[in-house]
């Protein structure tokens, strides 16, 4: 019947691309096209077998690592630069250097257990943030497999993005032996300027590869994304099968075509294509958020995950700017006697760092929610991580608040207010601008509290969605 809801709808996943394996003769090549165009390389890399996947990440962090380490023995070791400029060596000797540093650095450490010690912790460290971070990803790269295919592709993507060390590393090596930190000193940037500046760069060039690794699955079509989607009330979870679309559902009394795909429809974030509409588009999706309380029962979930993972990277970045508003009176108050030029650079380095330390942290947070709404695995993602990244607008309110309590207890601190202290019992005198400090405190918390509910809600209007 044509007014009748069928037995299935069309499956929520897309079929899989097609793509070849890159082999060992390709492996080099394919790590440099990487850095240019990771979203045509990610299908082609996800099927590449473990063992070049293993070559091509230690190949990439023995040169980073190698070039990291001739420049340190550069900045330690005063007028070899001058040496090397004067010595006529070939352009093979200038590539066997950063090795060679290495090897001797190492070849060093082992008369010292201590110093094996640590570079065996730190090799072991580095592997383990790698399977963290495969594990953090799983919910933003999701094509609708299964949950231990759709880990190991996660961290096969993650050793491949390693690749990424590279470039900055080389750039790094340059810079020092260009001697860019005094000419940058003498505008009044600062030491570090330029190995600070490469690492927020290279952060944000790796995060931006390693998340559209996972635009394109190569795969089998197995996994939850791939099997009949059956009919369900969005109230309830009932099977809609055979029933009217213009009926009801018998056990919540939900209309039947509001469950229907149509009824869901993409944010206005999604719909903005051009780069000059996006910061409208951004605003407009966040204030039907907070506003619309229907807005994740008419959310399609299964368009353009990208798009949402995009609008939660920009809410937690905006997110880590207003907390780290915050810790502008403790900043000033530290550099008051520098110089100009020096309280700016280390005010602005140090804002930036905290920024950026709250925004990963946030980020963070909402990969862990979304893996614990999708069960680790055994649910499909998407859904959940979609209305997550979106819901994450919530966060905004939480560290403002942060710092509006920050500021509030830096002027009352700084013009002496409230003065004198209250006897607690069992606590003894306390001040009450503590006092103040501790009641304040309840307004982010508060936030926090209500924007779980909020999320709780969401995660519910979208757990049969069927569109």
């Amino acid at each position: 019947m044509n007014n009748a809801v069928p037995e299935h709808w069309a499956p929520s996943a897309s079929a899989p691309v097609a793509a070849g394996h890159i082999g060992w003769l390709l492996a080099l090549p394919a790590a440099i096209a990487l850095w240019f165009v990771p979203g045509r390389m990610s299908a082609s890399v996800s099927r590449s077998t473990w063992a070049v996947t293993v070559f091509v990440h230690m190949a990439s962090l023995w040169t980073a690592a190698s070039l990291l380490a001739a420049t340190v023995m550069l900045s330690t070791q005063q007028g070899l630069i001058d040496h090397l400029h004067a010595t006529d060596l070939q352009p093979l000797d200038l590539l066997r250097i950063p090795s060679a540093t290495l090897v001797s650095g190492l070849f060093m450490a082992t008369e010292n257990s201590g110093d094996i010690y640590a570079a065996l912790g730190v090799i072991l460290a580095i592997h383990g943030v790698t399977w963290l971070l495969g594990f953090l990803l799983m919910p933003f790269i999701a094509a609708g497999e299964r949950g231990r295919r759709l880990y190991f592709r996660s961290v096969k993507l993650v050793l491949w993005s390693t690749t990424c060390l590279v470039p900055p590393a080389a750039l790094v090596l340059l810079a020092h032996l260009a001697d860019l930190d005094n000419l940058l000193d003498e505008v009044g940037l600062g030491p570090g300027f330029t190995k600070f500046a490469f690492v927020i760069a290279a952060l944000a060039w790796w995060t931006n590869v390693v998340l559209r690794l996972g635009t394109r699955y190569a795969g089998p079509p197995e996994g939850p994304g791939w099997e009949p989607n059956v009919p369900r009330c969005n109230g309830c979870g009932y099977a809609l099968t055979g029933l009217p679309l213009d009926g009801r559902c018998p056990e919540c009394n939900h209309a039947v075509h509001a469950s229907l795909p149509q009824t869901r429809q993409s944010p206005s974030w999604t719909q903005a294509t051009r780069w000059s509409a996006r910061p409208r588009a951004y605003i407009r999706t966040a204030r039907a958020i907070l506003r619309e309380r229907d807005f994740f029962r008419t959310l399609a979930v299964y368009e353009a995950p990208q798009a949402a993972t995009r609008f939660a990277i920009c809410t937690c970045f905006v997110a880590g700017l207003v907390g780290a508003l915050g810790s502008i009176p403790i900043l000033v108050g530290e550099i008051r006697s520098y110089w100009v030029h020096e309280m700016v650079f280390s005010f602005g380095l140090t804002f930036v760092t905290i920024a950026l330390a709250l925004s990963l942290l946030c980020f963070v947070g909402l990969a862990l929610m979304a893996l614990r709404a999708c069960r680790l695995g055994q649910l499909d993602p998407r859904p959940t991580t979609v209305a997550t990244c979106y819901a994450s607008v919530l966060l905004l309110g939480t560290m403002l608040l942060v710092t509006l309590c920050q500021w509030a207890a830096h002027v009352v601190s700084y013009l002496h207010l409230f003065p004198g202290s209250v006897y607690i019992r069992g606590w003894g005198p306390l001040p009450h601008q503590v006092i103040f400090g501790m009641v304040i405190s309840l307004l982010p918390l508060a936030a926090l509290i209500w924007g779980l509910v909020r999320l709780r809600r969401a995660l519910t209007d979208v757990r049969y969605a069927s569109a």
